[in-house]
């Protein structure tokens, strides 16, 4: 759970992986979007954040952000009824030290 307005690595603060300073580094280049951080190289991100170091964190953290590709597929059946396909496609991996062993769902 995060507020809109906060990054979205900051789930990773709690878990020791990431720190506050870290993330405010992102946050003051204005870096909210996951996609454009996944396409940096580790050393890129260690450049941004002063640390060469923790680049490679910041782009472990990115790839285990839980996101998922979502396809629908709608067909008629009658006038009044339609058929829809989704398929949710995970696209990030897990890992036991920062998801745990399993996931709640609320």
């Amino acid at each position: 759970r995060m507020w809109y307005d906060d990054h979205p690595l900051r789930m990773f603060v709690e878990s020791g992986i990431l720190t506050d300073a870290n993330v405010n580094k992102l946050a003051s280049k204005n870096l909210y979007s996951l996609e454009v951080l996944a396409e940096m190289t580790s050393g890129e991100l260690g450049s941004l954040l002063d640390r060469p170091s923790r680049g490679k964190d910041v782009l472990m953290c990115v790839h285990a952000f839980p996101r998922f590709e979502i396809s629908v597929k709608v067909a008629p059946i009658t006038g009044n009824i339609l058929r829809i396909t989704a398929n949710l496609t995970p696209c990030f991996r897990w890992r036991d030290q920062i998801h745990g062993l399993s996931q709640r769902y609320h």
